[in-house]
């Protein structure tokens, strides 16, 4: 149940506005190196638990200083689909806790291509959030209270294709929206494009042994 993940952004054309060493630097630029390590475990049938930190590597025109997360999930697995809830806490730079709950589908799909290692499977995903801030400066409401309301909803659709035993290529797609209240403000203000809603599209590649 141990594992350990490392995750990093290469921007090939930063655009960012709010930059606090380079205001409105362009260009690309390695801007963050995310480090977890975390432990699952089944406590009874189709219940599942997990905790870890996080360690968020960030460049030093996006944030002051690094940060630093302990959290916690559970999920359920029913015949047809997943429940999860995740909480996070923030211990270093930002105080403050932030959760995710959901509803997640990964099936197989009934193709079977030979130069693949196995059949393609399909994950949707559909989830939601609140953050709980102890700090006015990182997330600007319209009145200067702390942030503490419901945040973004997230619709996700990932097509996992092995194309080896150990090697899956993933195209995805993701619609991003506020929830109203005070995140319509917030997550307009500190959004580098300026609009609260965004669809974001890609493809990862993973390896795993």
């Amino acid at each position: 149940g141990l594992s350990a993940n490392i995750w990093g952004n290469f921007d090939t054309n930063e655009r960012n506005p709010y930059g606090l060493t380079t205001p409105n630097r362009n260009g690309a630029k390695w801007n963050e190196t995310d480090i977890t390590v975390s432990y699952s475990r089944e406590i009874i049938k189709n219940l599942t638990l997990s905790g870890g930190i996080i360690y968020y590597a960030l460049d030093s025109n996006t944030a002051a200083n690094d940060s630093f997360e302990i959290f916690g999930t559970a999920s359920y697995s029913f015949p047809w689909f997943d429940l999860f809830f995740e909480v996070y806490k923030e211990v270093a730079y930002i105080p403050g806790w932030y959760l995710n709950w959901g509803v997640s589908r990964s099936f197989e799909l009934p193709v079977d291509i030979k130069f693949l290692a196995g059949k393609p499977s399909l994950d949707l995903k559909a989830s939601w959030s609140a953050e709980l801030s102890n700090s006015r400066g990182a997330f600007p409401t319209a009145d200067g209270s702390k942030y503490n309301s419901l945040n973004a909803g997230m619709l996700y659709a990932g097509l996992n294709i092995p194309v080896h035993s150990h090697i899956t290529i993933t195209p995805k797609v993701m619609f991003w929206y506020n929830l109203g209240g005070q995140s319509t403000h917030v997550l307009r203000t500190a959004s580098w494009d300026g609009t609260p809603n965004h669809i974001v599209g890609g493809v990862s590649a993973s390896t795993s042994f």
